[in-house]
């Protein structure tokens, strides 16, 4: 993920004019507001200039990623079954507490860690990193929500 300490060092790894429009208006506001990117101090000090950059961020990183997976599909090769599993593990909690599909869907979910990094966006399971790792997988929600509650009932079963 794109944050302040990563930033200056990744604006010399992509090229401003192929950015869509509103990141390229996000690139010029962050390159004014950080002095032609040379300090934070304005983004540390007023809570929407950060709020702002934030969410800049967040939409580079997946044009980033985006176009890094497309040109290099290789990244995704023989990782689907891991990306169908970090799905499974983000809302297994959720279901087996009795949360609704419907709950997961309107829930700002999302879960980063060394071994993956997902987040649900409507009616799919997104997973991004796998191990530290770029990827470019989604899955139907409810074909992992129903996996997860058919392997519940069959646990339950067994008992």
């Amino acid at each position: 993920m794109i944050s302040t300490n990563t930033y200056f060092p990744l604006t010399d790894q992509f090229k401003v004019s192929e950015l869509p429009g509103d990141l390229k208006n996000g690139y010029e506001f962050v390159k004014k507001l950080t002095e032609n990117h040379t300090t934070w101090k304005y983004y540390k000090d007023d809570e929407e200039i950060k709020e702002v950059v934030d969410a800049y961020f967040i939409n580079l990183d997946n044009f980033l990623h985006q176009k890094l997976v497309k040109q290099h599909p290789e990244l995704n090769r023989g990782k689907e079954n891991e990306a169908r599993q970090a799905a499974i593990d983000m809302i297994r909690t959720y279901v087996e507490r009795g949360d609704t599909i419907e709950q997961l869907r309107q829930g700002q979910m999302g879960s980063h860690s060394d071994r993956y990094s997902a987040y649900i966006k409507g009616n799919k399971v997104f997973i991004s990193e796998l191990k530290l790792k770029k990827v470019d997988f989604s899955f139907p929600l409810q074909s992992v929500f129903n996996e997860i509650k058919y392997s519940h009932k069959k646990e339950e079963k067994k008992e």
